[in-house]
């Protein structure tokens, strides 16, 4: 106010904190401790060893810390209590309606931040593809394990309904907000 300076906020997006479910999270790591992890090949752990040489210098420690660790190819172990990577993702939004589980694969080099050149870099290489099979798999034999149990999806419904806590989900975008419209260029053909 001493300044004169006037604040026009427009909200275009927003996310939900996730709700995760323990039953389905649980059954999910199952199937993938079943499956397995991936295993990779010279080919692509000298890719990945190339794109790590281009972290930080504070990447590269938390590299070293872990003896060097390139590609993850174990399946690691369940936390009743899931170390979550702090990013926003509109799962979050799903999971306040409808119980949730999640599993992370390896489609990168170990230690790839979110939104880099690396990790675009990663995305087409069999790195990736594989990570996307392997999670397929998890995702569709949990599926089928779950339709053909009704005390799993019972169980799972009454976890969430106690991890809400008589909490309703309440969307964090004010009624009314559209998203702003693409804009996008004209194209330039070149005519011969």
């Amino acid at each position: 106010m001493m300044t004169g300076t006037q604040v026009d906020i427009q909200i275009d997006s927003a996310s939900a904190d996730l709700i995760p479910n323990i039953t389905l999270g649980s059954l999910m790591h199952n199937h993938f401790k079943q499956i397995g992890a991936e295993s990779y090949t010279q080919e692509e752990n000298d890719f990945s060893k190339s794109i790590q040489a281009t972290f930080s210098e504070e990447e590269k420690k938390v590299i070293r810390n872990h003896n060097g660790k390139v590609l993850s190819d174990k399946v690691n172990e369940y936390l009743l209590e899931p170390d979550f990577i702090a990013a926003s993702t509109d799962v979050g939004d799903v999971s306040w309606i409808v119980p949730t589980g999640q599993i992370y694969v390896t489609t990168c080099a170990f230690r790839t931040q979110p939104h880099t050149w690396q990790l675009v870099a990663q995305g087409k290489t069999s790195i990736a593809h594989k990570g996307m099979l392997l999670a397929g798999k998890v995702i569709a034999s949990s599926a089928i394990e779950v339709m053909q149990n009704t005390e799993l999806i019972k169980k799972a419904k009454a976890e969430h309904k106690k991890q809400l806590g008589g909490e309703e989900y309440e969307s964090l975008i004010p009624l009314g907000v559209k998203p702003a419209p693409i804009r996008r260029e004209k194209s330039r053909v070149a005519t011969i």
